[in-house]
C-alpha cells in the first residue's frame, strides 16, 4: 500500500501483452497500489528490441520514456505526502 506503479508489457503478439495488463491493474489496485492510467504495450516484441536489449522503434522508446517520466513525477509526489 502507498505505492505507485505504471504498467508495461511486451509480447510477440499484435496487442503486446495488453490483455494481461488489465488483470495486473486489478490485482495491484486491490492491494492498495495506485496504478497510473498510462500504460505501454510493445507488440511484436520478438522484433522490437535491438541486440543490446534496447527498443529499436523510436515511437516505442518515446512511449516508454514518457511513462517512466510520469511514474517518477507521481512517485516523487507520493513520497512528499
Amino acid at each position: 500500500q502507498g505505492k505507485v506503479a505504471t504498467l508495461m508489457a511486451a509480447s510477440p503478439g499484435e496487442l503486446g501483452g495488453l490483455r494481461g495488463l488489465v488483470t495486473v491493474r486489478l490485482i495491484l489496485g486491490n492491494i492498495g497500489v495506485t496504478v497510473l492510467p498510462t500504460q505501454v504495450a510493445v507488440s511484436k516484441a520478438d522484433q522490437a528490441f535491438a541486440a543490446d536489449g534496447t527498443l529499436a522503434d523510436e515511437t516505442a522508446k518515446k512511449r516508454v520514456a514518457a511513462a517512466v517520466e510520469e511514474l517518477v513525477r507521481a512517485a516523487t509526489a507520493f513520497a512528499a505526502t
